[in-house]
């Protein structure tokens, strides 16, 4: 159960690094916790040598620490960019918003003005 404990703490430790995979990675470094536990009592015991499975107890402690420190940073950086573009997205509609406004005042203008050109009459004298 020692090595099984040390395996899967690497294993875990190696593949939660993966974004929005590496969370599912916490569920082999727990069993690999639990029984680098279970392996270290029992050794303890028998007063036999416990040096694996305390390195698996280490292993798979390390990798949910940082399964769950790198599932925060990427949830953070996620927030971060749909924020920036929300906040972005907003300025870019006011700004389309405007132009699209002052391209409706100018066609308005424009068709005001030249209004009595464009009639069918005029339109085959040209």
């Amino acid at each position: 159960m020692g090595v099984a404990a040390l395996v899967l703490g690497i294993i875990s430790l190696l593949l939660g690094f993966i974004p929005v995979f590496g969370i599912f990675f916490i569920v082999l470094a727990i069993v690999g916790l639990i029984l680098g536990i279970v392996d270290t009592v029992k050794k303890g015991k028998k007063k036999e040598p416990r040096g694996v499975s305390i390195a698996g107890i280490v292993l798979s402690a390390i990798a949910i620490v940082v399964i769950i420190a790198t599932t925060l940073f990427y949830g953070l950086i996620i927030y971060g960019v749909t924020s920036y573009k929300e906040e972005n997205n907003t300025q870019w509609n006011s700004y389309l918003n405007e132009v699209q406004d002052d391209m409706d005042d100018y066609l308005s203008d424009y068709y005001d003005n030249y209004r009595d050109y464009y009639t069918y009459d005029n339109y085959y004298d040209l």
